[in-house]
C-alpha cells in the first residue's frame, strides 16, 4: 500500500512536468454560471471536467462508479486510459469502455472490487465511495486505515474538509454536482506522501490544485476586471485583444467578456507560445460582489448620490452611487458621469458594488431604439429612419472607412449580416455609444398590427383594437408616436419594437395607395378595354450631412434631397373607380385622368389599377413659387398657401420646360435630383393638405433644368454621367443637341 501511494505522488510530480495540451483554452466562450460556478469552472479548467455535447454538465444526474474512477485518475494526472487485451474482472470485459480506467484504478489503489470480485462499474457510486478514492487519492489512506471501511475514510475526509458545503446522508448515491463538489474540496488538501526508503509519511505543502496548475503551466488568479473589448473604467486605450485586470493587462480572446467589467473575476492564465501571458477562462465571482439591474422605465429620481426606482412589486426603494460613477453604455465607456444626462427612457442599467459596502461604483447601461428604415444609400453606407431621430440625426451612418468606427448588423436569428441586408420598411433596433463608434444594428421580425385606436389614456397607454399597448419615449413624457398620428376609427399598421411598444404608425393615406404623377395615358384593348397610365411615382426626401457647413452652421447642417423613384407603366381594370365614382366608360375615365394629374391608386390583386383618387390642389392654383424654411420643414408665400412636409409626405420632383430652349421633360429628365437649400425659392404646389398636422401628402416640386449662360466649368465642377443624347428643335426651328445626366 505505501510503496503504490509514493507511486502515485511520484508519477504525478513528474507528469507536472510534462507538456498537456489544454484542451480547454481551445475554446472561445465564457462558461456560464451554474449551481456550482465555480468548481465547475475551475475543474473544466483543470481539465478534469468536461461538458456533454449540449454544453450542459447534468449536475443534478448520478454518475457511475467507473465515471467517478475517471474523475479521480484526471485529478492526478491521468489522461490516457491503459489498453486492455483481457479482463480478470468478471464484470468488466476487455470491450467496456472503462476497462482501461478501471485497471489503472485498481492498480494505484484507488478502488477495489466487491468481496465477490466484481466492480460493479455501472452501479452508481456512494458517498462512502468517493471518500474512500479521495483520500486514497491524496496519500492520507493511511491515516484511515485503522479506522477501517467505510469509517476510517469517513472521519479523515471530514477533517480534511472532502464534504464541506455538502450535506450528504449515508449510503446514498451521490450526484454528479457534489461529486464536482467534493473533487473541488480535494484540490486545496496538501498532498501527504512517504519520504524514500522509510515507512515514514510527511505532509507536503503542495496541493493537487499546485500540482495540476504546474504540469498545465497555467496559473489562477483574482482580480476586479477594469476594461474589456476595447473600452475601459477609466476611458484609457485598450487593444481589441486585452484585457485589464488590477491595473495590469493580458491577452484575452473569449468572448462576451466585457459583461464583467467593474466586477471581481477568478480567471485562469497561462504564458502563450510567445511568451504573452494570456487569459484561457474567466468566471464572476458572485460571492464577492453585489449586483442589482433596474429597468430605465422604473427609476425615479436620480438626486446626486442617491436614486429611486420602483421594484417589480411596486415598493420604492432607493440604492447609494457614487459621486464619480463608472458608466458603460452599450459596451463602451460612457463620455459623462452623469446618469442623468444620458435620457434613460428605455433598457436596463445594472448596477454593480465590486467591494459589497453598499455603495454601487459602476453602471452598465443596454439601452436600444427601434426604428423603421425609410431609405438606403448603400454607396455612402447611410440608414435613413422614419420618423424617428437617433442621438438628433435621421439617419445612421455605418461607415466602414471610419478609424475608430466599428458596427455589426445582426439578422433576427442574431447571425452576422453585411449592409446588403438591410431594406426599406424593415424595423431594426439600433444600440450604439455614447460617442457613436459602437454600433449593433438588429434586424426586428415583422413585428406589426393592424387596427384601429380604440383608448388612449396617460403616460403613453393606448389601446389598438382594444389591447392595451405602450407608446415608446423619445424622453421623458414625449411620445415617438406624435399626437396627431393617434386618430381614433382609422385603421393604421402599428410597429412594435423588441420591449413591446408601439414605436411608428403607418401614414393612414398610404396603406395601400401609392402616389404619382400621371405623364401619359391612353386606351389599350380591342374588346375588354383598359387604360394604360405612364406614372412617375415619387420618393420621400432623405436627409444627408451637408460637408460644406462649418461648426459654427450647426443648425443648418443637414440639407434635404428629393429624388423620384422611377417612371412606371401600369394598367386599369376594366371597371375604374376615380374618385368615388365607377367609371365603366373606359374613354370617361381616360379624359378625367389627363397629363399632370397628381394620383393616389390602389391596385387589386391582378395588379391592375381599380381605384383612383386625384389629389387636391392646396392653395390657389396661381401660387407655385413658394419659399423653403428648413427649421419648419415649410413652404411658405406671400399669397398665402403654406404647407410643411415630413418623411410621410411624397415628393414628385419634375424637370421644369424651358420655352427659350424648347426643352420639353423627357424621361430621362425626371431622374434629376433636387436639394432644399433653406431660404431657396422653388416652383412647389402642396396636395392633399391635413389640416390637424399642417402637412401635405404629396408635393410637386418643378426644377429649371437649363439656364441661358453657361456656367464657368472648373476643376471642382462635379462630375455627372451622361444617360442620354438627344436632338431636339427649338421655336426658332434650330436643332439644339441635349444631353441628360
Amino acid at each position: 500500500m505505501r510503496r503504490k501511494i509514493n507511486l502515485v505522488i511520484c508519477v504525478l510530480l513528474i507528469m507536472a512536468l510534462l507538456p498537456l495540451q489544454l484542451v480547454f483554452a481551445e475554446t472561445n466562450s465564457v462558461i456560464a454560471e451554474q449551481e456550482y460556478d465555480v468548481e465547475v469552472f475551475t475543474l473544466t479548467g483543470l481539465n478534469i471536467l468536461k461538458g456533454f455535447d449540449d454544453g450542459s454538465y447534468h449536475l443534478d444526474e448520478p454518475l457511475t462508479r467507473a465515471q467517478f474512477a475517471v474523475f479521480a485518475l484526471r485529478l492526478l494526472g491521468y489522461y490516457e486510459e491503459t489498453t486492455v487485451s483481457d479482463s480478470d474482472i468478471p464484470d468488466v470485459g476487455a470491450d467496456h469502455w472503462a476497462a482501461g480506467y478501471i485497471k489503472m484504478a485498481q492498480g494505484l489503489n484507488l478502488m477495489n472490487g466487491e468481496p465477490d470480485g466484481k466492480f460493479y462499474p455501472d452501479n452508481n457510486v456512494t458517498r462512502d465511495e468517493a471518500a474512500k478514492i479521495l483520500v486514497c487519492a491524496l496519500g492520507r489512506d493511511i491515516q484511515a486505515a485503522d479506522g477501517g471501511y467505510p469509517q476510517g475514510y469517513l472521519t479523515v475526509a471530514n477533517k480534511i474538509g472532502l464534504f464541506s458545503g455538502l450535506n450528504l446522508p449515508d449510503e446514498v448515491a451521490i450526484t454528479r454536482g457534489e461529486a464536482v463538489k467534493m473533487i473541488y474540496n480535494a484540490l486545496e488538501v496538501p498532498v501527504i506522501t512517504s519520504i524514500y526508503g522509510t515507512d515514514e509519511y510527511i505532509s507536503t505543502e503542495d496541493t493537487l490544485l499546485q500540482l495540476n496548475l504546474a504540469r498545465l503551466n497555467m496559473y489562477r488568479l483574482r482580480g476586479i476586471l477594469q476594461g474589456a473589448d476595447e473600452t475601459t473604467l477609466d476611458g484609457s486605450e485598450l487593444p481589441a485583444d486585452r484585457v485589464l485586470v488590477n491595473g495590469k493587462e493580458y491577452i484575452c480572446m473569449l468572448d462576451d467578456v466585457s459583461d464583467y467589467i467593474g466586477i471581481p473575476i477568478m480567471f485562469f492564465a497561462k504564458n502563450n507560445a510567445d511568451g504573452y501571458e494570456e487569459i484561457t477562462s474567466i468566471i464572476p465571482e458572485t460571492n464577492r460582489y453585489k449586483e442589482i439591474t433596474i429597468s430605465s422605465t422604473d427609476i425615479f429620481e436620480i438626486n446626486g448620490t442617491e436614486l429611486e426606482y420602483e421594484t417589480p412589486d411596486g415598493r420604492t426603494k432607493e440604492i447609494d452611487i457614487e459621486t464619480r460613477l463608472n458608466i458603460i453604455y452599450n459596451g463602451y465607456v460612457a463620455n459623462t458621469l452623469d446618469l442623468e444626462s444620458l435620457n434613460l427612457v428605455s433598457g436596463t442599467v445594472r448596477f454593480i458594488d465590486g467591494d459589497k459596502n453598499n455603495v454601487y461604483e459602476t453602471a452598465i447601461i443596454n439601452t436600444e431604439k427601434a426604428f423603421t428604415i425609410s431609405s438606403i444609400d448603400a454607396e455612402y453606407r447611410i440608414v435613413y429612419l422614419k420618423d424617428r431621430l437617433f442621438m438628433g440625426k435621421g439617419f445612421i451612418r455605418l461607415d466602414d472607412q471610419a478609424i475608430n468606427m466599428r458596427y455589426e448588423i445582426l439578422n433576427p436569428d442574431g447571425e452576422l449580416v453585411n449592409i446588403d441586408a438591410l431594406q426599406e420598411g424593415m424595423d431594426i433596433s439600433v444600440a450604439a455609444s455614447t460617442n457613436f463608434e459602437r454600433v449593433k444594428v438588429q434586424i426586428l421580425n415583422n413585428n406589426t398590427i393592424t387596427g384601429e385606436l380604440t383608448e388612449m389614456g396617460s403616460d403613453g397607454d393606448v389601446a389598438i383594437n382594444g389591447e392595451p399597448y405602450k407608446l415608446a419615449e423619445e424622453s421623458d413624457g414625449i411620445y415617438s408616436i406624435a399626437s396627431s398620428d393617434l386618430k381614433f376609427d382609422v385603421s393604421r399598421t402599428w410597429h412594435i419594437d423588441a420591449d413591446g411598444k408601439l414605436f411608428s404608425v403607418d401614414d393612414e393615406n398610404k396603406i395601400g395607395g401609392t402616389y404619382a404623377y400621371i405623364l401619359d395615358s391612353a386606351k389599350q384593348g380591342t374588346f375588354n378595354k383598359s387604360l394604360a397610365l405612364k406614372l412617375l411615382i415619387g420618393g420621400s426626401y432623405v436627409e444627408i450631412e451637408d460637408e460644406t457647413s462649418t461648426a459654427v452652421e450647426k443648425e443648418d447642417r443637414m440639407i434635404y434631397q428629393l429624388e423620384n423613384k422611377g417612371i412606371i407603366t401600369v394598367e386599369t381594370a376594366n371597371r375604374v373607380t376615380i374618385d368615388d365614382y365607377r367609371y365603366d366608360d373606359i374613354d370617361s375615365a381616360l379624359e378625367a385622368l389627363p397629363e399632370g394629374t397628381v394620383i393616389c391608386y390602389f391596385t387589386n390583386e391582378d395588379g391592375k389599377i381599380n381605384k383612383i383618387n386625384t389629389s387636391v390642389l392646396w392653395g390657389d392654383e396661381y401660387i407655385t413659387e413658394r419659399t423653403y424654411v428648413k427649421k419648419h420643414n415649410l413652404f411658405e408665400s406671400t399669397g398665402g398657401g403654406a404647407f410643411t412636409i415630413d418623411k410621410n409626405t411624397i415628393i414628385l420632383n419634375l424637370p421644369k420646360e424651358d420655352p427659350d430652349f424648347g426643352i420639353y421633360m423627357t424621361d430621362s429628365d425626371c431622374y434629376v435630383k433636387t436639394t432644399l437649400k433653406d431660404a431657396g425659392e422653388y416652383t412647389a404646389q402642396g396636395y392633399d393638405f391635413d389640416d390637424d398636422t399642417k402637412t401635405v401628402g404629396v408635393v410637386v416640386i418643378q426644377q429649371d433644368m437649363s439656364s441661358e449662360t453657361s456656367a464657368e466649368v472648373t476643376t471642382n465642377t462635379p462630375l455627372a454621367l451622361v444617360t442620354e443624347i438627344t436632338s431636339k428643335q427649338n421655336e426658332e426651328g434650330d436643332t439644339v443637341t441635349v444631353l441628360s445626366g
